[in-house]
């Protein structure tokens, strides 16, 4: 059985996207060029916050933002190497 559980905030809550980077080689925390961030159209390309070595953040305000669903964009870039990973919130009233 596969269970997952969706991630449901309401506004006016702030939302803490959180992103660990790995190497692949060793699964090691590692610091990558840069982490940028899109939500919808309310973010884009954001450089998020390092909270530790391969850790990084970013805080959304939620304020004044409509409910719904909420997809998120984490682009890692370390060279030429680009590398995307998504996610999904929702926000309800």
């Amino acid at each position: 059985m596969i269970v997952t559980s969706k991630k449901v905030f309401r506004v006016p809550d702030t939302v803490i996207c959180m992103i660990e980077i790995r190497n692949q080689a060793d699964d090691e925390l590692v610091d990558p060029d840069s982490v940028t961030i899109t939500i919808n159209k309310d973010v884009q390309d954001e450089p998020m916050i390092k909270q530790s070595e391969g850790v990084y953040r970013y805080y959304f305000q939620t304020e004044g933002k409509s409910p719904g669903k909420y997809i998120v964009i984490y682009k890692i870039t370390d060279g030429e190497i680009i590398t995307v990973h998504d996610d999904v919130f929702y926000l309800e009233s």
